[in-house]
Order: structure tokens, then C-alpha cells, then sequence
């Protein structure tokens, strides 16, 4: 579980640096992020079950 840790901080990590460049791109009358919709989610198979 320690390793999914990690690599879930660094999936984070590479989230927050790509929504800071957005919010420093000016667009219009705000930034890019202003005018994007983000959605996150991650599909992790050694720790997702569906039997249910």
C-alpha cells in the first residue's frame, strides 16, 4: 500500500502542477482554468474489486 501512495502523490503531484499552469495562462477575462472543466479519476486494478 505504501508504493499506491506514492504513486498517487505523484499522480497528484503532475495534477496540481498542470491546474497551476492553467491558472497562470490568461484567457479572456480570466485564465484557462477559469473556462476549463477538470475531472480526475485514476482506474487502479490491483486495488479495485467489482463483484458486487
Amino acid at each position: 500500500m505504501e508504493q499506491l501512495g506514492t504513486y498517487d502523490k505523484f499522480q497528484a503531484d503532475l495534477l496540481a502542477k498542470f491546474l497551476r499552469r492553467m491558472a497562470d495562462t490568461p484567457e479572456g477575462d480570466g485564465t484557462m482554468l477559469d473556462n476549463t472543466i477538470v475531472l480526475f479519476g485514476c482506474s487502479n486494478s490491483a486495488t479495485h474489486v467489482n463483484r458486487n
